[in-house]
């Protein structure tokens, strides 16, 4: 098998404006996750985000922060990831 190089060009100024919004709104986005997380009440729903994101779902729940609906997801299961390993450490 043979290795194929190619060069890749820098994005556009409008592009790389529309990636940095994207990567921001998807922080905050995590960011609001963990909160909800941090909250005593759902931190029994640490181990299965899938239900929490069945239970949005439900209740029609658009992100705040305009991303679409596999962004959020994809948020939320990265924010349960993150703050359950985080507890995992500090519980250690």
């Amino acid at each position: 098998m043979r290795t194929v190089k190619r060069k890749v060009l820098f994005p556009n100024t409008e592009k790389h404006k529309s990636l940095n919004a994207l990567c921001q709104a998807y922080a905050r986005e995590k960011r609001y996750w963990i909160q909800f997380f941090q909250s005593w009440s759902n931190q029994a729903q640490l181990g299965a985000p899938r239900t929490v994101r069945d239970q949005m779902i439900q209740q029609k729940y658009h992100s705040s922060y305009g991303l679409q609906a596999r962004h959020w997801k994809l948020a939320l299961n990265d924010a349960a990831n993150c703050f359950n390993a985080h507890m995992k450490v500090v519980h250690a």
